[in-house]
């Protein structure tokens, strides 16, 4: 029920937005933000990189917004995909990018669980750093940022199915890696 209402405000914003309010966009902006940023950042490990493409993601986005068309996907998808694109066109720039961790671990007051989940991180870092940068960002959006299948058929340009058997072969490896380490 509050996503609904959540998508209802998303989509009332999006209308705004695409008339021009630039609060509506602020708003659009807040709501998205960490996603689009984590997503980013997964792939570059570079705050500032991640924050520049993450700012050149909703600029483009604004650019945009007027021609986004709900029946061509969610909006979610259409951001992603600006960013997906943008590090696509930052790897070319780049050449070499290094995957490190998957994200920081949360403080506790028991040493030990830090240790140990700091440990399975670095395995779990370790096993998507082997994986080809596209399988670590179907990963990312899937599993990471809970992005639905077909909203990462759409970002990815492939058809549902073929994600749903991608993620699942990805998946697989990923635990034989695991399984080896």
């Amino acid at each position: 029920m509050a996503e609904d209402q959540a998508l209802t405000t998303l989509h009332k914003l999006i209308r705004d937005a695409q008339q021009g309010s630039r609060q509506a966009f602020g708003e659009i902006y807040r709501i998205l933000l960490p996603k689009i940023y984590r997503f980013i950042w997964y792939e570059v490990r570079d705050k500032q990189t991640a924050e520049d493409l993450a700012q050149v993601t909703f600029l483009r986005l604004w650019k945009a917004i007027r021609s986004y068309d709900t029946d061509k996907g969610s909006f979610q998808s259409f951001a992603f995909a600006i960013a997906r694109n943008l590090i696509i066109d930052w790897y070319r720039k780049k050449r070499s990018v290094s995957l490190e961790a998957i994200g920081e671990i949360e403080e506790r007051d028991d040493t030990m669980e830090r240790v140990i989940q700091h440990e399975a991180v670095d395995r779990v870092r370790e096993a998507l750093a082997q994986l080809p940068a596209e399988d670590r960002q179907l990963v990312m959006l899937r599993h990471f940022e809970e992005v639905s299948y077909e909203e990462i058929a759409t970002i990815m340009g492939k058809q549902e199915g073929a994600v749903r058997v991608k993620l699942h072969r990805i998946l697989r490896q990923l635990k034989n890696i695991l399984k080896q380490a």
